[in-house]
């Protein structure tokens, strides 16, 4: 309806920024070409009318579609090029965003180093502007960093920090993102029974997410600590048959919205 309206009134921007958020939504729900597809349209729209803040968060939001599609390299250039928009602009908020996701892009490609400092301006940064998901998303990666080096009683502090505050704002997919360097940290620590509760804590949340190849991740989860403390037959058992990391079928949007 947005994207309509905006076409009637002829303002270009205001169909472009609809259908970013609608890519937005598909990417959420698993129809990760049709959201780059309409991702792409609206940045197009964005440049043709020179909105450089509008390019920006295109190019940031089809950054997320190349990282969780694998696409590192893709993601990054995507993202350095949001960073330089951003920049231009003056927007530091949303510079801070494509920072993030630069720090994850790093954590990905095992730059621990360049990870931990970009999350640690980010969480400056979001705390100081009262950002509480950036914030706390930046807390899920430091965890991340602290358990690859070691420091499993810091990576359970910082998940721990963030899970909290995710439940607090009721949001599922984060809850989830917190949820694996915790039970992973605990496990490193033997506390496998603390480990399952996180798990089955983590259920509900996982139950509600839009993406079916997300909801997977309580039984990748589950393989991946006992595979850690020596049972194979377990991990074996909660992966055999998981179909959800092919591609999920691809969404259509509407020709009045997309076109």
């Amino acid at each position: 309806r947005a994207a309509s309206a905006a076409r009637a009134i002829e303002r270009a921007s205001g169909v472009a920024n609809a259908l970013r958020w609608l890519g937005m939504v598909a990417l959420v729900r698993g129809h990760d070409a049709e959201a780059e597809r309409l991702l792409a349209d609206a940045l197009e729209v964005f440049r043709r009318v020179e909105d450089a803040r509008g390019e920006a968060w295109a190019l940031q939001n089809l950054a997320w579609i190349a990282f969780f599609s694998g696409r590192i390299l893709e993601a990054e250039r995507r993202l350095t090029d949001s960073a330089e928009r951003f920049a231009e602009v003056g927007d530091w908020g949303g510079l801070g965003w494509a920072i993030g996701m630069l720090a994850f892009v790093r954590f990905n490609q095992g730059n621990l180093d360049e990870a931990e400092q970009l999350a640690e301006q980010v969480l400056v940064e979001a705390t100081e502007l009262g950002q509480v998901w950036a914030a706390s998303m930046m807390q899920v990666l430091l965890a991340h960093t602290a358990l690859w080096r070691g420091d499993a009683e810091r990576s359970i502090a910082l998940a721990r920090r963030a899970l909290a505050r995710f439940r607090e704002i009721d949001d599922a997919w984060a809850q989830v993102q917190a949820s694996s360097p915790l039970c992973r940290a605990l496990n490193v620590l033997g506390r496998f029974a603390e480990c399952r509760e996180v798990l089955l804590q983590a259920r509900p949340a996982i139950d509600r997410l839009a993406d079916p190849r997300l909801r997977e991740i309580a039984d990748v989860l589950t393989a991946a600590v006992a595979l850690h403390r020596g049972d194979p037959a377990s991990a074996r058992a909660a992966v055999v048959g998981l179909v959800r990391f092919r591609p999920a079928e691809e969404a259509t949007a509407p020709e009045s919205v997309a076109d």
